[in-house]
């Protein structure tokens, strides 16, 4: 673990995890998220079955009440529809190797969802579409 010495937003964030990272995948959440008892399950069967660059899942928002209030399946992979709207978001799981090389690049900078956006972009531009996984489970984001 690493404290940062001022709050850097998403992006100084993710650089910092990323120098530390020693594993072959990172995976991305934000601080209210919580996975279902099989996400990682999922994510691992993933990496063994198809060895993807990317992995990421469908998501629902969890009510303070414990109730599933908003889910949102997400579409196969369309470099078009990436470059729109970042439907990837909450669970994503990256090939380490792959944000090295986006990093490197100095693409992973900016603020807040916007840094997270370049960086999905930038990794969408160097993957060819078989290089995504989606597994049909939930990461639940507090509402």
């Amino acid at each position: 673990m690493k404290f940062l010495d001022r709050n850097q937003g998403i992006a100084g964030a993710s650089n910092a995890a990323l120098a530390l990272a020693t594993g072959d995948y990172l995976a991305f959440l934000d601080h209210d998220d919580e996975l279902t008892v099989d996400a990682l399950y999922h994510v691992v069967k993933a990496i063994n079955d198809h060895d993807p660059d990317l992995i990421y899942s469908d998501e629902d928002k969890l009510s303070l009440e414990g109730y599933y209030i908003e889910p949102h399946f997400k579409p196969d992979y369309s470099p078009d529809l990436i470059l729109s709207i970042n439907y990837m978001c909450h669970l994503s799981v990256y090939r380490k190797a792959l944000l090295d090389q986006v990093a490197e690049q100095g693409v992973m900078c900016g603020k807040g969802l916007k840094a997270r956006k370049i960086t999905i972009w930038s990794c969408g531009r160097s993957i060819i579409p078989t290089g995504f996984t989606i597994f049909p489970g939930f990461s639940i984001t507090g509402g």
